[in-house]
């Protein structure tokens, strides 16, 4: 029997259509660069450095290097203890860098850098690391 192009096309559409959507472990959130999943897992292997400031403070401090330095603040919330950025030079304009903190108490932080690249990883702890108080 000899089927035509439309046929295969029509053909493969049923064969996807009725398998459902159960078949598919896709994270839309991974595909839009919105899901903050990796970078977070990726903090075990990320770079920390305790700050004698609030949250609040290193926050802003890191908002305002960050802004300073002329790079993109991607996504962020202080009330979850995130920031995440990109546009460092020699990296591709995609790769996110995350900021997480962690109250210690009062007046410390913990601050840790975490990314899937290495090299960004390391651009992100001299340009930051080397600014924060």
């Amino acid at each position: 029997m000899r089927y035509t192009i439309p046929t295969y096309i029509i053909l493969l559409s049923a064969i996807l259509l009725s398998s459902g959507c159960s078949t598919i472990n896709c994270d839309i959130g991974s595909i839009a660069g919105t899901n903050l999943q990796d970078l977070k897992r990726a903090r075990s292997e990320g770079i920390s450095r305790i700050s004698e400031v609030s949250l609040s403070e290193a926050f802003d401090d890191t908002s305002d290097i960050l802004r300073e330095k002329g790079l993109v603040i991607y996504q962020s919330s202080k009330k979850a203890g995130y920031i995440v950025f990109m546009g460092l030079a020699r990296q591709n304009n995609t790769t996110r860098i995350g900021v997480f903190f962690e109250s210690l108490d009062a007046n410390k932080t913990k601050i840790t850098i975490s990314s899937l690249s290495s090299s960004a990883l390391k651009q992100a702890e001299s340009i930051l690391f080397t600014s924060l108080r």
